[in-house]
Parts: C-alpha cells; sequence; structure tokens
C-alpha cells in the first residue's frame, strides 16, 4: 500500500519528542548499556507497542520500562513519598527479584562478593532509622531546583542500598519524580550522564560521598558533561521534530489525529487490535498519502487481527538520537 497524495499544512501537530519514554530503556535496567542495545530500536518498539510477534529478550525490555514508568508516575502521584510507595515501586522495577518489594532483611554489598565489595552498605538493624531519616528529609524539601540537591538524595539512597536489588532504579524513579514534581516535563539533562553508567556499581556516587563532600570535582564534571550533551540533543531533537513534520502535508487535522502523529513519532510502532478498533478520524489519516517508509500499515500474521501502524523513519531518527546520546566521551 503506497500513497501519494499530498495536503496542504495548516494546523501543526505536537511532533515533540518525549524523552523520558525514548530513555526510559536505559534508565530501568540494572544490566550493563551493552546488553540493553543488544535489542535494537525497531524491536522494542514493536514490543512496547504490544505487537503479537515472538520475541522474548524485546518484550522482557519492554516490560521492564513500562513497570519504571509506572514507578515513576507512582512516586509523583503522592504528595509525601511513604516507605510504602518506595517498597510499591522497588516491586515494580525490580520484580524479577523476588526478594524485592519489601526492605531488605540481611546484609548486602556493592561488587564480587561480601568478602571483597567495592561498598558494604549500612547494616539492615539501621535501615528503619535510615529510611525514616531520609524520607523526612526528602519530603520537608519544598523544592528540588538545585541539581547538587537532587544528586545528594539520589547519592544518599545508593549509600543506603534499602533493598536486595534495584536500589539504582528506585533511585532514579525518586530523582525523576522530584523533577517533575516541579513541573520539569522533559528528562533531566543530568539523567544522560546515569544512563551512560546505568548497570554499574554507582562506584563515582559511592566514593564521592564516603569522602564527605558531594560537591567533588566528579559531580562537578558529571554536571558539565551533562549540560553539553544536552545542547547537542536539543539541537538534534529540534531537527528531528522539522524534519519529521515537514514529511507531513497536512490539511485541517484534528487533536486525535495530532495525537497520533505524536505518538507515532515517540514510538515509531502504534498498534491497535483490530480494524474495529481504529477511529474514522486515523483511518482518514492513513489514507491521505504518505509515503509508505513514513507510515507502513501491516497485520502481524495470519492468525493475529492486530493493525500495526510502522514508521520505518521515526525508528531511523530514533537511531541517529542513540548515536549522538552513546557516542564515546573522553568523561
Amino acid at each position: 500500500m503506497v500513497f501519494s497524495v499530498c495536503f496542504l499544512k495548516k494546523f501543526k501537530p505536537i511532533m515533540k519528542i518525549n524523552l523520558l519514554k525514548y530513555c526510559s530503556r536505559y534508565l530501568s535496567g540494572g544490566e550493563s548499556i551493552t546488553t540493553l542495545r543488544t535489542v535494537n530500536r525497531r524491536r522494542f518498539s514493536l514490543a512496547f507497542a504490544g505487537a503479537h510477534i515472538e520475541d522474548i529478550e524485546a518484550y522482557t525490555l519492554a516490560r521492564q520500562t513500562k513497570s519504571f514508568i509506572d514507578g515513576v508516575a507512582k512516586l509523583n502521584s503522592s504528595k509525601f513519598i511513604t516507605i510504602r510507595d518506595l517498597n510499591c515501586v522497588n516491586g515494580m522495577v525490580a520484580s524479577s527479584n523476588k526478594l524485592c518489594g519489601k526492605v531488605r532483611t540481611f546484609q548486602n554489598w556493592v561488587g564480587e562478593s561480601l568478602d571483597n565489595p567495592e561498598y558494604l552498605p549500612p547494616p539492615y538493624s539501621d535501615l528503619p532509622e535510615l529510611i525514616g531519616d531520609y524520607l523526612n528529609s526528602l519530603n520537608a524539601e519544598v523544592e528540588f531546583n538545585d541539581v547538587y540537591l537532587l544528586i545528594f538524595y539520589y547519592a544518599k539512597f545508593i549509600l543506603i542500598h534499602p533493598y536486595a536489588d534495584g536500589n539504582g532504579r528506585t533511585a532514579r524513579a525518586i530523582f525523576l519524580s522530584k523533577m517533575y514534581a516541579q513541573g520539569i516535563n522533559e528528562i533531566p539533562q543530568l539523567m544522560f550522564r546515569f544512563i551512560q553508567k546505568s548497570g554499574q556499581h554507582h562506584d563515582e556516587a559511592v566514593r564521592s560521598f564516603l569522602l564527605g563532600d558531594h560537591y567533588n570535582d566528579y559531580w562537578h564534571d558529571m554536571i558539565n558533561w551533562s549540560v553539553e550533551k544536552n545542547s547537542v540533543l536539543k539541537n538534534e531533537i529540534s531537527d528531528t521534530e522539522s524534519e519529521y513534520f515537514n514529511k507531513f502535508y497536512l490539511y485541517n487535522i484534528s487533536k486525535e489525529q495530532s495525537v497520533f502523529l505524536d505518538k507515532l513519532l515517540n514510538e515509531s510502532v502504534v498498534v491497535f487490535e483490530c480494524i474495529d478498533s481504529v477511529s474514522k478520524e486515523i483511518k482518514e489519516i492513513l489514507d491521505m498519502g504518505i509515503d509508505r517508509s513514513i507510515i507502513n500499515i501491516k497485520g502481524v500474521s495470519r492468525w493475529s487481527k492486530q493493525v500495526i501502524i510502522d514508521s520505518e523513519y521515526a525508528t531511523y531518527m530514533h537511531d541517529k538520537l542513540e548515536k549522538k546520546i552513546f557516542q564515546k566521551e573522553s568523561f
């Protein structure tokens, strides 16, 4: 099915890249970046959209990513974060570990073994007091527009290490929820550095706090790197959004159609369970005359009634952004 009709531009769709959704696959995992990137963007997009495909690796990553996004939303919905909230979120982001979702009752460690740890967290008998103090202090803060304050609470949680697994993921969820509480709806620039550090043992964060100085060179370098990276990505994202929009010559489209195109830009794949679930307005978009490389309509298999709207072009643009994020850095 190939389209060739063009329309005059009159209404501009939202067409904004949601960086949280885009990068959450790297914030949500305890694995190394190399492992997470073995699932390419297209496979991930199909699984995340719910397409009926046989790809356990991609589905596992998609489920993990959705759990992290839901965990951030859970914390963001709480006026005051409680231990019950943290337990719930930890259970969501580290659901593969049956010991998670509750505060540990044993001594854990960071590193190779308990006999030779990179860092030995506090004993479990101290956790009720430590977590209580942490939450009291966290909930007492009114504004989190000081990046060092966010770093402080992120790294302090890592130091307490209250769970058997998923401590880094839970800490990142706290970080993001507090940013959103300030009305910042894009992923904070600092998180790009956390993305590159994902799956490591947070040894720099641990060492900096053991030195008793969260204003040390490591964090300064991290912030400077993040500001520079954010500037590069903003330019790339702006160009990407403009390029995507210019592929569409749309006349007087509705809000629903705009939301659909925006979703396609962010996820590159949109799935409907059957043709009847595709609204009349979206069918109009599909019949408008858009090049097949931009919107391709197909069913996934003979026995599936799913309708998959697939944009190879959006996937290509996602890959371009990913290369910008993961290009080798000196820091």
